[in-house]
């Protein structure tokens, strides 16, 4: 009875794509908040580990594991960088203790986003996105905003832009920087109120002609082949840049960014390089 445990914090659109693609396989997929009462398993299997690399979380998963951290086998996968801010609980002094005891493997190559999208996310962000293996790409667009009204406005532009170019919005996704979808200017869109751009965790509910609308935390994991990025108001805190990180690097080909003219400008001083508009 060898099972895999695929562990998720709290992110619908992982687990049911996760749950789909392992039916009928014998692998168990759970999220954290449904290990209760499980029998320990023979291999675990974490995504997205960053999010529970806390003292009580890697206490209760240990107890899932035979023969527990020290003594198991199991496989997790993170990103202790960029991306530790944005959902869960990251303990630096955890992970490292935990590291100790593990074959750590680097992944240096990325295989999702272009170098143009790449580059400006290095720029933006200072991470270290890997060797990038998907290709040149079109130029990452930016587009800076004094109010709600233009925010709304250069967004349902883009949209429409998109659809002129005949690409179906079910391969946009829209990402805001808010905490829920509901703060986001995205709603005040005609396309929100005319139901192109919807707000769903869950890809496979979405129509042709139809966007979807999501959070930071809820694409984490996921991408899409266009990527719009709305709410972008500051980017020195960690937080924010966290989030911003992880919208910048969801997109297969083109990522279009909507900035308030003060995180422009903050865009505009990051290290080594300056943005071109």
């Amino acid at each position: 009875d060898h099972r895999d445990l695929h562990s998720f914090p709290t992110r619908r659109s992982s687990d049911l794509l996760l749950r789909n693609a392992t039916t009928a396989t014998g692998v168990v997929c759970r999220t954290i908040e449904e290990l209760e009462g499980m029998a320990p398993v023979d291999m675990l299997v974490i995504d997205e580990a960053q999010d529970l690399m806390d003292v009580e979380s890697l206490l209760k998963l240990d107890e899932l594991i035979k023969g527990g951290w020290r003594d198991g086998h199991w496989r997790i996968f993170c990103d202790p960088n960029s991306q530790a801010n944005v959902d869960g609980v990251f303990d630096r002094a955890a992970f490292e203790e935990l590291t100790q005891s593990a074959s750590v493997i680097d992944l240096p190559y990325n295989c999702r986003n272009t170098s143009t999208v790449v580059r400006q996310t290095q720029l933006v962000t200072g991470a270290d996105l890997g060797v990038a293996r998907a290709g040149e790409g079109p130029a990452v667009e930016y587009q800076r905003y004094a109010d709600q009204d233009s925010a709304v406005h250069l967004l349902d532009a883009r949209l429409k832009k998109l659809r002129k170019e005949e690409i179906d919005l079910q391969d946009v996704v829209v990402v805001t920087m808010k905490d829920t979808v509901d703060l986001s200017v995205a709603t005040a869109t005609k396309a929100f109120r005319g139901g192109h751009l919807v707000a769903t965790t869950d890809p496979t509910t979405v129509k042709p002609g139809k966007a979807r609308l999501v959070t930071a935390a809820q694409i984490k994991g996921l991408e899409a082949s266009h990527v719009c990025v709305v709410d972008v108001e500051d980017t020195r805190d960690a937080t924010a840049l966290a989030r911003l990180y992880v919208a910048m690097t969801r997109p297969r080909i083109s990522l279009w960014i909507c900035a308030t003219d003060g995180a422009w400008q903050q865009m505009a001083q990051a290290p080594n390089e300056r943005i071109s508009p």
